[in-house]
């Protein structure tokens, strides 16, 4: 029999038993499961890696209080040649967190970060560096306001910030514990950055030492003490400068203690979502496999009367098999593109939706797990011509 022959006879066979159809559509939700299982997968481990181990708290190391005889000059003199250390900072002007009063004379008056710009922060995607004092590098997007608040956030809470505009802060002035007056100051924006929310806040803008030095300066009487700080590449290389720095005589402090455990327990958690959706979804689909081939017997006895042989009657349904996978690949790939619209739309309504927690439709994965599910489903095949 030709491949021609064998293709219409199984189209015909294929959809003359209404079940299939009804089969096809819940195989589909099931490895739509499964594409979803690496979805949480890729998720969870993009939210642990972003917004946990490369978060700046994590990389930051304070010196303990026998070290705090060093001074900010000789720490940079010891650890110039550890590689793993981006920059040597002083943490009493690392941030600080003014009103922001207005944008270009026009009156916002919400919650401004301003950090200290390091030698590792994010890469400009607009505009340019900081180059002198009271300039100031903004995440795309910005939004002034604090966390706390960020469950009504929309559209409209975006400042659409361009180069060259001007954020008026405000702070107050304090003799002591009293207030005695409040100081404006303006800032410029020079440049821009790519911000994903999951490192850095919203509401954080990037200025040089030298400039939060000053507003503090106008804003207390006290002098500020010096504090000494190791800002790391990478949280996995946390552990291992201190160790370096404790060989030198130099104990240090997670400034943001992370539970390595639970970082493991939660990649774990993803690795087994996707094991199991995987296994749920290849023993579902061989249980239904199983079933119509059940169903075929009656019809295999009736190709044997009339004369084909074996070989042809592995070809026939081998090719139903392969119009059934075919229809539960198209069928759960729908779906996913049904629900990456609405997702997408959501979005467009309100880009902040799933703030922090955003998900990530990995290509290659949902692959990987489309190809891994089909195998699984096949293998008795290849298992028959091995004979």
């Amino acid at each position: 029999m030709n491949k021609k022959k064998v293709n219409n006879l199984a189209i015909k066979l294929f959809f003359r038993n209404k079940k299939n159809i009804i089969r096809c559509v819940i195989c589909a939700i099931i490895v739509f499961i499964t594409i979803i299982g690496a979805n949480i997968y890729s998720t969870l481990d993009n939210y642990v890696s972003l917004t946990l181990e490369q978060a700046p708290t994590a990389r930051i190391l304070l010196l303990n209080d026998e070290s705090k005889k060093y001074s900010l000059s000789e720490i940079k003199k010891i650890t110039e040649n550890i590689q793993e250390i981006n920059d040597v900072f002083d943490y009493s002007l690392y941030q600080i967190a003014p009103n922001l009063k207005s944008l270009n004379g026009k009156a916002v008056n919400k919650s401004i970060v301003i950090q200290q710009e390091l030698k590792s922060y994010p890469i400009i995607t607009e505009g340019r560096n900081i180059k002198k004092n009271y300039e100031i590098v903004c995440g795309k997007d910005f939004i002034p306001i604090g966390d706390l608040e960020f469950s009504t956030v929309n559209k409209k809470d975006i400042m659409n910030l361009s180069v060259n505009d001007v954020i008026t802060i405000n702070v107050n002035k304090y003799n002591g514990i009293s207030k005695v007056d409040s100081v404006d100051i303006d800032l410029t924006v020079v440049g821009f950055f790519e911000n994903n929310y999951y490192a850095y806040d919203n509401n954080i803008c990037f200025a040089n030492s030298s400039t939060i030095r000053k507003i503090n300066e106008l804003s207390s009487d006290e002098q500020e003490n010096m504090l000494p700080a190791i800002f790391v590449d990478k949280h996995e290389d946390v552990s291992k400068v201190s160790s370096l720095l404790s060989d030198k005589g130099i104990e240090t402090l997670n400034i943001f203690n992370l539970d390595d455990h639970l970082i493991k327990s939660v990649k774990y958690i993803s690795y087994i979502i996707l094991f199991v959706c995987l296994i749920f979804s290849a023993v579902l689909l061989l249980i239904f496999q199983n079933k119509m081939a059940k169903e075929r017997k009656y019809n295999e006895v009736l190709y044997k009367i009339i004369g084909y042989s074996n070989h042809e009657v592995l070809k026939i349904n081998l090719q139903m098999d392969k119009i059934f996978m075919s229809f539960v690949i198209i069928l759960s790939l729908l779906i996913l593109v049904i629900v990456y619209v609405i997702y997408k739309i959501i979005i467009y309504i309100n880009p902040f939706a799933f703030y922090r927690f955003t998900l990530s439709f990995n290509i290659p994965l949902i692959v990987l797990s489309i190809l891994i599910v089909s195998i699984l489903f096949f293998i008795k095949y290849l298992k028959i011509g091995a004979k």
